[in-house]
């Protein structure tokens, strides 16, 4: 999310540790075509990569807010 920062990701391990799962998987948010999701990165001109292959929830194809 764009309001987040580094922090997240410690606070997000933290809570898995916590909560004793044994299983967690993360993913990048990725907005297919489509979606509203994409629809409002694109006309946010935030779409960096329209190579369909990295639409995967493991490659960043959008840029941050700024």
């Amino acid at each position: 999310m764009d309001e987040n920062t580094c922090d997240v990701f410690k606070h997000t391990v933290d809570w898995v540790v916590e909560n004793a799962i044994t299983t967690a998987t993360f993913h990048v948010l990725t907005p297919y075509s489509g979606t509203q999701l994409y629809a409002h990165m694109e006309k946010a001109d935030r779409i960096i990569n329209k190579n369909w292959d990295m639409y995967d929830t493991r490659h960043v194809v959008t840029k941050l807010l700024t």
